[in-house]
């Protein structure tokens, strides 16, 4: 079974680096321009991040289809969020289903 390659790691939970602070903030608000998102993000995230940080990011999160550009706004990838809840649907499955069967056993 080939494994989906999802842009969103275990640590993005825990801490706030610069990926994670603007997947936040375009789930409460968009479509948000890129200064927009750089002063929410400020806002939200853990460390002191720059402008050109935040910039080079939501063009890597562009490139990995996480998020999508219009004109001049951004907001997160349709096609991203269901793949991620599609994940964490199959994941969930598996736990459980090595649950039930470790409680049989």
């Amino acid at each position: 079974m080939m494994m989906e390659k999802l842009s969103f790691s275990p640590k993005q939970f825990s801490e706030k680096n610069t990926k994670s602070a603007i997947i936040e903030v375009l789930s409460q608000k968009w479509p948000l321009t890129a200064k927009e998102i750089y002063s929410l993000t400020k806002k939200v995230s853990s460390t002191n991040v720059s402008y050109q940080a935040v910039h080079k990011t939501i063009n890597e999160l562009v490139t990995q289809e996480v998020i999508n550009k219009n004109e001049r706004k951004y907001s997160l990838n349709l096609e991203w969020i269901k793949k991620l809840k599609e994940f964490g649907t199959k994941l969930e499955e598996k736990y459980l289903r090595k649950k039930i069967e470790n409680n049989q056993q």
